[in-house]
């Protein structure tokens, strides 16, 4: 972990200098953008009085449950089903792969059919991925589950900003995903200790498989049926095309 951090220290921090904003292309491109971006302005005051805000804090409330468990317990989940460490260890390692690969993959998913149906999709993948994980002595299907939900599992939390975006704006968007973001690392605490809890109680990990079904297809379930938020709450930008970016 101490050469983890001091890689950190010494590659990533002193990149950050190079971060320059984008150059414009144009004038009119500018303008144009400047009025998309006025037109979908909101407050967090504001956010906090429609659907949408709470709806996507329930969205990554059940994607961080579903998946915290098994990044959590799954090396332990694996060697007590028989898996030596060693294997297990390796199976968690191409997971980690997988979940790099998955970013990517919601990303392309994402510009080419929009942030809402790519983020659903893999959150669907995700819930009932953990399915795979069940019979970990058929060695095909534990390899799938690894590869599958190791992508869908990564994949929403890299395009959840683009959502922020198209529906309440850029102007506001740092304090409005601090609260996202707050409310994921509170899944993610849950869902590892609710496991961690449930094992010591019933000495299994069934009703952790459950709690994680539900919590990923849940989410998915709530992206599928997401809406933009009512513009007439920005009441300072009458005038300036109020119709939201579909997702």
């Amino acid at each position: 972990m101490l050469v983890l951090g001091g890689l950190a220290l010494v590659i990533v921090v002193p990149l950050t200098v190079f971060i320059r904003e984008p150059q414009r292309l144009d004038a009119a491109t500018t303008q144009e953008q400047s009025v998309s971006d006025l037109s979908q302005d909101i407050r967090l005051r504001q956010a906090l009085g429609t659907r949408t805000f709470w709806s996507l804090k329930f969205m990554v409330l059940g994607c961080c449950v579903c998946h915290s468990f098994l990044l959590l317990h799954l090396v332990n989940y694996l060697t007590d089903q028989g898996i030596v460490m060693r294997r297990a260890a390796m199976l968690f390692g191409i997971m980690g792969l997988a979940s790099a690969a998955g970013r990517i993959a919601n990303g392309l998913a994402a510009d080419r059919f929009g942030a809402k149906p790519a983020i659903a999709g893999f959150l669907l993948v995700q819930g009932l991925g953990v399915m795979l994980f069940l019979r970990p002595d058929q060695n095909w299907l534990l390899y799938l589950g690894i590869i599958v939900w190791g992508v869908a599992m990564a994949g929403p939390m890299s395009c959840y900003p683009m959502l922020y975006r198209q529906y309440f704006g850029k102007r506001h968007l740092g304090m409005l995903m601090s609260g996202f973001y707050t409310v994921g690392g509170l899944g993610m605490a849950l869902g590892g200790l609710l496991a961690g809890v449930l094992f010591d109680v019933t000495g299994g990990y069934q009703l952790s498989f459950s709690i994680s079904l539900i919590g990923g297809v849940g989410a998915a379930l709530i992206a599928m049926t997401l809406q933009p938020p009512d513009r007439s709450l920005v009441g300072e930008h009458k005038g300036i095309g109020r119709k939201p970016v579909p997702a």
